[in-house]
């Protein structure tokens, strides 16, 4: 059994020089960092956000190439005299802004009209906002090479949307950065298949800024989402093969538009790799990636008693603040819980980030509980990754150089997972090139018991024979071919010109 002893995980931050004086969020324990932040502005050249004539054939104005402001919390050396950012800082600086009733609104404005939209009383925010963080704007960074986490918000929503997670997390020597949840066109998120690439794309972009920071250790990444940020870290650790940690917190994997992507776009549960964890909260997922994310270990958990905006410190924030007198035990409850889930998020990470082996051990025991016996944790799945095959690539390599090894790899890994896709008929288009020759019949054969026979395998017997010198052969090959598909164009042509060749022999 592993118990979180509360005790002293929710002590609070240390006062000192270095530190802020105050925090909002004594459930987290600061790491031996002081913690900066800064923002970067960067601009996507490979994407456009509009035409550049509109459809009244006006010009538009200045570039039209999508801007990305990333918001960058990260372990800092800070001078003892410093004062610390209020969260009022953290607002101004994503460059916050919203249209309501046609007129738009910045900054400090938009962000009391979008919340108190939501039932947050004005003046109690106002307050709020003028609360101590844990960062210091633009101090100057620790000393050292730091893992990172790329996060994804919700939709629609704002880089700060959990900064306390991130300050806590900066402290413990991680640099996370993270940007506003924006569709590909619009500000605001879009809930389609171009949505999600967007929100994948800039995460991307923001790994991609953080290239020049001598702090940042892009061989070391996580990734980490709520709700639709949470599908966008899982499609990240797909398609990257240096993210080793995704944090999904409550994330989005039952929506509609889900089908799609895994149609459509790279949504490869067996591509992950490293550790993935989801904590859920009062809903009931309908799916687990751990079905198909064989290759990684997976953990999940379920607070059954939160709700979906507690596992965002901004969203907690503005509950607290509502027009309503706020529930104190609820409110200690999710404070405490928080804590905890912030927590779990670094043991997640220090293990595949750091190669903290005890604390992978500690997650596949499976068996996380709070000493608050109020708060109630389910241990929904705690597993090993089985054993991680060969990418495509290096199996195509090994193939080209050890045919029977290949085999043997390849059989090894189908004992594991049978749907496996290690072969296709892409990769034996270039059988022909390889020598000896012997080694290409070997590929083509291998090819023939997996793949089965086909047009295609026969028209690489074909050629191989004909570059062989062996036209009899490669004719023979290239009928079957024929035979297979009479549409062939490559065995029409094929038989032609050997049959003129053997013709004029």
């Amino acid at each position: 059994m592993i118990l979180l002893f509360v005790a002293l995980l929710l002590a609070p931050l240390l006062r000192s020089p270095a530190k802020a004086e105050e925090t909002p969020w004594p459930s987290l324990k600061a790491g031996p960092h002081s913690v900066g932040f800064r923002t970067l502005d960067v601009t996507d050249y490979g994407r456009t956000i509009a035409p550049r004539v509109d459809w009244r054939g006006v010009e538009h104005p200045g570039d039209n190439f999508r801007q990305v402001r990333v918001s960058v919390w990260y372990p800092a050396a800070v001078e003892a005299k410093r004062e610390p950012m209020v969260y009022r800082d953290y607002i101004e600086a994503a460059g916050f802004e919203t249209p309501m009733e046609g007129e738009q609104l910045f900054g400090l404005d938009a962000y009391l009209a979008h919340s108190t939209f939501g039932g947050a009383d004005r003046e109690k925010l106002r307050k709020m906002v003028e609360e101590t963080t844990a960062a210091f704007r633009d101090a100057a960074p620790a000393e050292g090479s730091f893992p990172v986490i790329v996060y994804a918000p919700s939709f629609s929503y704002e880089p700060f949307e959990n900064s306390a997670l991130f300050e806590y997390l900066a402290s413990h020597g991680y640099i996370i950065g993270a940007s506003r949840s924006s569709g590909p066109e619009t500000r605001e998120m879009s809930m389609d298949l171009a949505g999600v690439e967007a929100s994948v794309r800039d995460m991307e972009l923001i790994l991609d800024s953080l290239h020049e920071d001598d702090n940042a250790d892009l061989a070391r990444v996580g990734a980490a989402g709520f709700s639709w940020g949470g599908l966008s870290a899982a499609l990240l650790g797909m398609r990257n093969f240096n993210v080793q940690a995704v944090l999904a917190l409550d994330g989005t994997l039952e929506h509609s538009e889900i089908p799609a992507v895994e149609e459509k776009h790279d949504f490869v549960p067996r591509r992950l790799r490293g550790g993935y964890l989801a904590i859920v909260g009062d809903r009931e997922p309908s799916r687990s990636l751990g079905d198909d994310a064989l290759y990684a270990d997976i953990f999940e958990l379920r607070y059954p008693d939160l709700q979906h905006w507690d596992f965002a410190s901004d969203l907690i924030r503005i509950q607290v603040h509502s027009a309503g007198e706020p529930d104190a035990d609820r409110r200690a409850l999710v404070d405490e819980a928080y804590g905890l889930i912030a927590y779990q998020a670094r043991l997640l990470f220090d293990a595949y980030l750091k190669g903290n082996e005890v604390n992978r051990e500690v997650l596949l025991e499976g068996d996380m509980r709070a000493m608050n016996s109020a708060i109630v944790i389910e241990n929904r799945a705690a597993r090993a990754a089985l054993p991680a095959p060969p990418s495509p690539a290096e199996f195509a390599t090994l193939l080209r150089t050890d045919v029977e090894e290949a085999r043997l790899v390849l059989a090894s890994v189908k004992k594991n997972d049978s749907e496996i896709e290690l072969l296709d008929w892409t990769q034996f288009q270039d059988a022909v090139t390889v020598s000896p020759f012997e080694t290409k019949l070997a590929i083509l054969e291998l090819a023939r018991e997996e793949l089965g026979e086909s047009s295609i395998l026969f028209n690489n017997y074909g050629q191989a024979w004909r570059l062989e010198g062996d036209p009899e052969k490669a004719l023979g090959y290239f009928r079957k071919a024929l035979a297979h598909n009479p549409d062939s164009g490559f065995a029409k042509r094929s038989i032609g010109e050997l049959e003129a060749e053997v013709s004029r022999e």
